[in-house]
Formats: C-alpha cells, structure tokens, sequence
C-alpha cells in the first residue's frame, strides 16, 4: 500500500491539494464507489473521503485531519475494505509537533494493516516556510495549473498504482 500524507497545520491548504489531487484522479478514469463529507453545518463542509477504483487499483482520499474526520475515514475505510484492500491512501495529517494525538490515530487506521507500505510526506507547513509563500491554497492551484506534470509525476513515481498525469486541472 502506498500512503501519501498531506501534512499541516489548520486551514494551510491540505483540502485545497486534496480536491486536485482528487480532479486528477477523476481525470484517470478512476470511478467513485464511496464518499463522506462533513456535516453542512460544519464551518469545514469542504472536507471529504472518498473510494476511487479503476479495474487495477483502489485510492481512498481523505482531506480531513480533525478527530470526527479521522473517525469518518476510519469508518469508511473499513466498511469499504472488502477483502480488495486499497492500493493508496491519500489523507491529511496533522503535524506531530503540533497535535501527536491526531497524528497517532491517522497512521492507526492503515498501520497495522499494511507491513509493505510506501509513505510519501508532503510538509505543507514547510513548502510555505520555504519558499515564504502567503496564500498557500492559490500556491498550490497555480503549481499544479503550471506545473502539474512535474509535482504530479513526482507523486506518481513513488506509487505502485499507476495513474497517467495531464496538466488540465479545471478551476
């Protein structure tokens, strides 16, 4: 399983990179078979899971890092294991400096599942240190507008399941 965390600390851009991430999927001939979202009545209703699945492959995506997210993604994430398993997850996480409790239940869900697992971390905190960006969530759209093949096949390189990269990303 190939596990892809998109840590940060709150409202930095990890449902932002989600939802592209997600476009990009969609783009792929990836169908969904599953979702969850947050309650409208939630200030973060943005926040989704959700089941992608080709005929080869299955991503389970999740932009949410606060504890009723994590509790819906371990939900989902079980109800929909049916013996398939998942080829990789995409999930946000929070920093383990900032919230190690948070941080510990995210890699509860998949760790004791998964011995062969491929952990790729993309620090939103420290891309925005970095390079001493303002608007992390216009940086990331921009990026991936520009130069979505580069970061995408970045990603893509590191996964078993293989996912062809355009650089449309619609708006």
């Amino acid at each position: 399983m190939e596990v892809v965390l998109i840590q940060g600390s709150p409202n930095i851009g990890k449902t932002t990179l989600c939802k592209l991430i997600e476009e990009i999927i969609k783009q792929n001939s990836f169908k969904e078979e599953a979702r969850e979202r947050r309650p409208n009545d939630c200030r973060y209703e943005q926040d989704f899971t959700a089941i992608y699945n080709n005929e080869s492959c299955r991503i389970i995506i999740n932009s949410e890092s606060e504890k009723e997210g994590i509790d819906r993604l371990a939900a989902l994430y079980t109800k929909h294991y049916n013996n398939k398993g998942y080829n990789v997850l995409i999930t946000a996480i929070r920093p383990k400096k900032d919230s190690p409790r948070l941080h510990k239940w995210v890699k509860d869900i998949y760790k004791n599942n998964f011995v062969n697992k491929n952990e790729i971390e993309i620090d939103l905190d420290a891309l925005k240190q970095k390079y001493k960006i303002e608007d992390l969530c216009s940086f990331l759209k921009k990026t991936l507008k520009k130069d979505g093949v580069k970061v995408l096949n970045k990603v893509k390189n590191n996964l078993k399941c293989k996912v062809r990269v355009n650089c449309h990303v619609s708006k």
